[in-house]
């Protein structure tokens, strides 16, 4: 009985094969763009111009400055033979806070750029970061959105100091600025199959599908997108627990008994009624990590429960 709430909640959630994903999943994304050929058709196809990438892609690259410091994970780093650093970040949910985000990210990797001692700060990389993303961040409808430091009272005078952010909405409407290869990107991202690859005229394009259907056709990257998504099911039900158990020991603060309990958060009586007799063994000041303990501690990570997954950003 006490699973059924959990089960209940977890099938909602349909885990996709790696075949039906497309690349606004961070899995396939950054499979996709560690390889230094297709993420410099990518780079290309968003600036414009040609790149001359080196082989050092990296992607869920980590970064921290100093251990009391949040650090960063870059989903797809890279850099080319004039030093420049490229970021590229697949963002599927609008966190309402991407461009302070974005902002953290440029600081923390601005951070790491110079040898101690240098004090020419004209030797800092230029740093380019790339969001792309299925929603329009700044409601202007635009496809692709460019920021770079400018003054305020010459709009003309721009501060050139070598670091631009770039937004790219794939369901955009206003293309100017866009290039037809751009919005065949977009529309392949969405849509990361053969026929909008084969309708587009772009050769970096069609090089970018030939890497998708290589990392799809691969059975150890199934493998190991199924074992990223078991080991976010976990934690998912790790998470209600804790706060299952955050809340019984609220109400059992009040005074509230097993019954009453279960009535107001609608839970199953034997399971908060265990949750409260493993209370009892660090009342009153009900230490919620030690009733966890007790009541699944090891024994949590088993094969008693049943998931199916929905198609989320594995690591989000």
């Amino acid at each position: 009985m006490e699973q059924t709430r959990y089960k209940r909640r977890l099938k909602r959630r349909k885990r996709k094969e790696l075949k039906e994903l497309n690349l606004l999943n961070r899995f396939l994304f950054n499979e996709v763009l560690e390889d230094p050929v297709a993420y410099r058709a990518v780079l290309e196809i968003i600036l414009g111009h040609n790149i001359r990438l080196k082989a050092n892609v990296q992607s869920e690259k980590e970064i921290r400055t100093l251990p009391t410091f949040r650090g960063i994970r870059l989903d797809v780093w890279g850099q080319d033979e004039e030093d420049n650093i490229y970021n590229s970040e697949m963002q599927r949910k609008n966190t309402r806070n991407l461009p302070r985000r974005s902002r953290y990210y440029q600081s923390v990797l601005d951070a790491g750029l110079l040898e101690p001692g240098v004090v020419d700060f004209n030797q800092m990389n230029n740093v380019c970061l790339i969001t792309i993303a299925p929603f329009d961040l700044f409601g202007r409808n635009r496809c692709m959105y460019t920021f770079r430091m400018k003054c305020d009272e010459d709009s003309t005078l721009d501060l050139d100091d070598g670091a631009v952010r770039i937004f790219l909405n794939t369901r955009g409407t206003v293309t100017e600025g866009c290039s037809q290869e751009l919005l065949d990107l977009l529309r392949y991202v969405e849509k990361s199959n053969e026929r909008v690859a084969a309708e587009s005229e772009s050769q970096r394009l069609k090089l970018l599908h030939n890497r998708v259907r290589a990392v799809k056709s691969n059975d150890e990257n199934e493998v190991r997108l199924m074992q990223l998504w078991e080991e976010k099911a976990y934690a998912r039900l790790a998470g209600a627990k804790a706060k299952l158990i955050e809340q019984v020991c609220k109400k059992l603060r009040k005074g509230k008994n097993a019954q009453e309990i279960a009535e107001e958060l609608e839970e199953d009586i034997e399971l908060i009624t265990r949750i409260c007799e493993a209370a009892r063994e660090s009342a009153p000041e009900y230490d919620c990590d030690e009733i966890f303990e007790i009541l699944w501690g090891e024994d949590f990570y088993d094969d008693e429960y049943e998931y199916e997954y929905e198609d989320e950003d594995v690591g989000e």
